[in-house]
């Protein structure tokens, strides 16, 4: 940390200095955890879907047809959730 005092502020290494330093306090609390995961994809893909058809749910078209998707993926996600695959037909 004190080698950052000889780097200029404005270069590139200047901030990845600063990045690494602000974050120090994860880094070793990662390092110090050997069964977190370095990645937090598993989340991510989990959310996407949501994340995706809330964009795309807000031109549906009217409210009876949002209540009737909204009803749907309920479904979905519990029988998800239930260990049923809801693609099985």
């Amino acid at each position: 940390m004190a080698h950052r005092l000889e780097i200029p502020d404005k270069s590139v290494s200047a901030w990845v200095m600063d990045y690494s330093i602000k974050r120090w306090k994860a880094l070793v609390m990662f390092i110090d955890a050997a069964q977190l995961p370095i990645d937090n994809n598993l989340i991510e893909n989990t959310i996407r879907p949501i994340a995706i058809g809330r964009s795309n749910w807000k031109f549906i078209g009217s409210l009876m047809a949002e209540q009737r998707v909204v009803a749907i993926l309920s479904l979905i996600q519990s029988a998800k959730m239930n260990g049923r695959d809801p693609t099985y037909t």
